[in-house]
């Protein structure tokens, strides 16, 4: 997996200058929160230039993107999948780094990104309705104490989970049936609360089969 510390660094210094060119340019608050999350969704191009050692090529790129007002990224993710994984996740702890309840909604869309969860799929995980998980993400309203030790307890055990498979195997390995889990998918477990119980048998399994 890609350096999730070194991408999550570039992350917030384009995000720096983003925000310096707003000011510079008389950007109004609102768009310019618009405008920087736009642009940092759609800079996976910038990236790959860094990744070269093109960091000077990669701000100019970031700079013509600003003076279009956000142009179609024209960059081809299936060539890096792992690296727009990681980038993506980057930008998702970013953006919900920066408001209420920031701790939680990072968890949140770490158990999206990592399991390839819908809102309604971790509102079953939860106990919630899919809207509920909406309105948490958004920052509408604060994510309770108890769900917020529950998402803790999920982003641990995601980690581990991590810690055996590739990024982008596993949401495929969690949503086929398996002895393993008595004949279900690992996602029914998981739907149903056990996460945790699905990284412990996977640690047992495969570091048996070692």
């Amino acid at each position: 997996m890609e350096d999730l510390k070194a991408v999550r660094a570039w992350t917030q210094r384009i995000a720096g200058y983003i925000d310096r060119w707003s000011r510079e340019h008389g950007v109004d608050a609102r768009q310019a929160a618009w405008l920087r999350q736009g642009v940092l969704e759609n800079a996976f191009p910038a990236l790959l230039l860094v990744r070269r050692g093109e960091e000077r090529a990669a701000l100019r790129w970031v700079r013509n993107m600003l003076n279009l007002w956000i142009s179609k990224s024209g960059a081809a993710p299936d060539q890096e999948p792992e690296l727009l994984h990681t980038f993506r996740l980057a930008i998702a702890e970013l953006g919900a780094a920066e408001s209420n309840g920031s701790q939680a909604r990072v968890a949140l869309r770490k158990l999206m990104v990592h399991l390839g969860f819908s809102q309604d799929e971790l509102g079953r995980m939860f106990g919630v309705a899919g809207e509920t998980i909406r309105r948490w993400e958004r920052g509408v309203n604060q994510v309770p104490a108890k769900h917020q030790a529950e998402l803790v307890s999920a982003d641990a055990a995601v980690e581990r989970l991590l810690q055996l498979f590739r990024p982008q195997q596993l949401p495929q390995v969690i949503r086929r049936k398996a002895e393993l889990f008595e004949g279900e998918r690992a996602l029914d477990w998981i739907l149903r609360g056990r996460i945790a119980d699905v990284a412990d048998r996977y640690e047992a399994a495969l570091t048996y089969q070692g």
